[in-house]
């Protein structure tokens, strides 16, 4: 299946027109439908798509998140890898992922890419994701999936320790390539800077917005 990102077309709008004419949907009907449910709707067509196309042996699992923006780094940290030591070095690499200085709440969906026969590699799962139509992912938004899944291995149904994200938007430390992590340990939850080359392990979950 290739990814194509040629737009939805006049004639599938009236199609959907003519179905719900057929059904009896009136106007108003058609409007709330519209307005409660048709995001939702989209969103689990584009989810579906991208788990069709999930690497051979790999596994895929989507989590939607809603962080704020602008919120200060050590707070954002805090919040998604509470026992985050302030004498972890990614404390220190702030600066080189700037807030965007708005109070803007996003609300997303995060992709994670897992090679379970530890066989997976930062630039095995970056082509991927450039073929899905992915993007990287920043630290605030594996912190906010910290934040909002403090039990993740559970939610990947999953009992292996450590599980860990690590966000796919890399920088430079202390002269070397490094990646923002946020790793799930029963009862630990901490954030760590990971140097390159980053997770092969089945532990490793990488993660991009869909």
């Amino acid at each position: 299946m290739i990814m194509s990102k040629k737009l939805v077309t006049s004639a599938q709008v009236e199609s959907l027109r003519t179905m719900a004419i057929a059904k009896g949907v009136s106007r108003e009907e058609f409007q709330v439908w519209l307005d409660k449910y048709a995001g939702l709707t989209l969103d689990r067509i584009k989810i579906e798509a991208i788990e069709a196309i999930a690497p051979p042996g790999a596994q895929l699992h989507t989590f939607r998140i809603r962080y704020q923006s602008n919120r200060n780094w050590q707070e954002a940290v805090n919040a998604g890898a509470s026992d985050t030591s302030r004498e972890n070095d990614i404390m220190k690499v702030g600066g080189l992922y700037p807030a965007t200085g708005t109070t803007r709440i996003v609300e997303e969906y995060i992709v994670l890419l897992n090679y379970p026969s530890n066989d997976g590699s930062w630039v095995k799962a970056m082509v991927w994701a450039r073929w899905a139509k992915l993007r990287n992912t920043v630290p605030r938004e594996v912190f906010a999936l910290g934040e909002l899944y403090p039990k993740l291995q559970h939610n990947i149904q999953t009992h292996d320790s450590p599980v860990y994200v690590v966000a796919t938007t890399g920088c430079s430390f202390e002269g070397r390539r490094h990646a923002c992590s946020v790793w799930w340990s029963d009862p630990i939850r901490d954030a760590q800077l990971m140097a390159f080359p980053i997770c092969r392990d089945k532990n490793c979950w990488y993660a991009f917005r869909m």
